[in-house]
């Protein structure tokens, strides 16, 4: 069975690694893994079950996340543009830019750029997912 304490005990420490060894695309892929999971352990369905991803995706984004995750993921603009891309292709896509906390310079995680893109920085989308998992065992 799938739960919080797996995540929070096993996975979260491995996206951590990975950031602490310069891997932030590879972190970002498992974050977005996270996310899902999280919607998986509200959901109680068995994790292999079909046609859910974007229905936990969302469940998780809406119930243990903030107001910025909820808006930039008003339309499914996370999960359709930014998690399939990356589950996919392995890219940002052409909405976001992803970046660790030493490259993301002045900008400011979940803000657009100037170039309009959303920015997500590494570090701070891991501790998010951290407190929602903390969420979820209160």
């Amino acid at each position: 069975m799938y739960n919080s304490s797996h995540l929070s005990e096993k996975v979260l420490p491995e996206i951590r690694q990975l950031q602490q060894n310069g891997h932030y695309l590879a972190s970002f892929i498992m974050m977005m893994q996270a996310i899902e999971y999280l919607g998986a352990i509200l959901d109680g369905k068995p994790l292999k079950a079909r046609e859910q991803s974007k229905k936990r995706f969302s469940l998780a984004v809406r119930k243990l996340f903030g107001e910025r995750y909820q808006y930039f993921n008003r339309n499914n603009e996370l999960y359709d543009q930014l998690r399939n891309h990356l589950m996919h292709a392995m890219s940002a896509g052409s909405h976001f830019e992803l970046v660790s906390a030493v490259q993301a310079g002045e900008n400011k995680h979940l803000t657009k750029n100037k170039g309009g893109k959303i920015i997500l920085i590494a570090e701070e989308l891991l501790i998010d997912i951290e407190k929602a998992a903390q969420r979820i065992t209160r």
